[in-house]
């Protein structure tokens, strides 16, 4: 889809062949708790509980009426009619946000089930996922989303590569959770559970072999959080982090590049981690504010300023005040956001088409 032109409010034009991008006449974005970057959009909750979404609109992920479906836009855009949330989240094609209250609004691609109202179909407006009250966490990634209830149990809805559901059913096998992913989840002293596909050994259960319900991680424990799904990665209570799943880039941060890690593995020469997110990718914060990231770089994805696949951990440029991790984003103690990557749809928010392999700040757009 050729990109969106909107004149009127986006930025200006890329500057001609080799000169880089134009300057833009917008103010960095600010006042934002928690961002979310999934492969062609990304989101971010305002202080307030608005979100703003960039990037591609397919199926209408961004959830916003000045936007066309299929479309894109290279600045963020407020998503219509949406207040009061407090975490956002991006999938494949579909983005969900928690309300206050403990409520779940899902828009864009519906085709599997993943927006959690009864049926297969998409929306480009928000819409209630059905049944669900006390949610107090939400992931999702693919085609899957999942959330976390105040009694320690999870929900999911969508396709996971082992079951399909158009309305939230209980994950068999998990209580007690703290924290999850759409494949794992943080439980009662530190274990980690995981369950769906395992082709690549992502369930860490040393075999290979899918599971509908969920089974124990081998070698884990006094995990405080987990990143994933398909290179899953846990931070354990030391700060040090163990990865399992798929590593063909490098994303056991081991310094191997085998497919399949059904056991977990330690990361090299990291800790004081905080906490981490992965996306074909895997990035950490550091206690100190600095992020590390692994694993696939041909767009830049690690933010250290080359597209070389790194297999151990090295330094995004330039960030030393990052409150809070997402793939491929940073938000910062200042409350702006910096991105690096792909950014052939507007992902990175910056007001250009340009990927980037340093982070680039995020503009305030509509």
């Amino acid at each position: 889809m050729r990109r969106l032109l909107l004149i009127a409010v986006a930025t200006a034009a890329l500057a001609a062949a080799g000169c880089g991008p134009a300057p833009s006449p917008l103010a960095p974005l600010s006042g934002v708790t928690q961002v979310s970057a999934g492969p062609g959009h990304a989101c971010a909750v305002l202080a307030g509980g608005a979100v703003k979404c960039r990037g591609d609109n397919e199926y209408g992920r961004l959830g916003s009426p000045l936007v066309s479906a299929p479309g894109y836009i290279d600045v963020p855009v407020p998503v219509n009619g949406l207040t009061g949330a407090t975490q956002v989240v991006t999938g494949g094609w579909h983005t969900c946000a928690l309300l206050t209250g403990g409520g779940v609004r899902c828009w864009g691609l519906g085709y599997s089930g993943q927006l959690g109202n009864g049926t297969n179909q998409s929306s480009s407006t928000p819409v209630s996922v059905v049944g669900l009250t006390g949610v107090t966490q939400l992931a999702a990634a693919g085609d899957a989303t999942c959330a976390l209830l105040s009694d320690g149990t999870v929900q999911c809805w969508g396709a996971n590569g082992v079951t399909t559901s158009t309305t939230p059913v209980a994950v068999s096998g998990v209580s007690g959770a703290t924290q999850i992913t759409t494949q794992c989840a943080v439980v009662t002293a530190g274990a980690v559970k995981c369950w769906g596909e395992n082709n690549f050994g992502q369930l860490g259960d040393g075999t290979t072999t899918p599971r509908a319900a969920a089974v124990d991680v081998v070698g884990v424990t006094g995990a405080t959080s987990v990143a994933g799904p398909g290179t899953n990665c846990a931070v354990l209570a030391a700060g040090t982090v163990k990865c399992w799943g798929f590593g063909r880039q490098g994303q056991m941060g081991n310094g191997t590049n085998s497919d399949a890690n059904p056991i977990p593995v330690d990361v090299t020469g990291l800790s004081g981690v905080t906490n981490l997110a992965a996306l074909g990718d895997v990035c950490a914060l550091l206690g100190t504010g600095g992020i590390r990231c692994w694993g696939g770089n041909s767009f830049g994805e690690l933010g250290d300023g080359t597209t070389t696949d790194r297999n151990v951990p090295v330094a995004v440029v330039g960030i030393t005040n990052a409150a809070q991790v997402a793939p491929t984003c940073a938000t910062l103690t200042d409350t702006t956001v910096r991105c690096w990557g792909p950014n052939s749809k507007g992902q990175l928010g910056d007001g250009t088409y340009l990927s980037s392999s340093v982070p680039r700040t995020v503009l305030q757009g509509l």
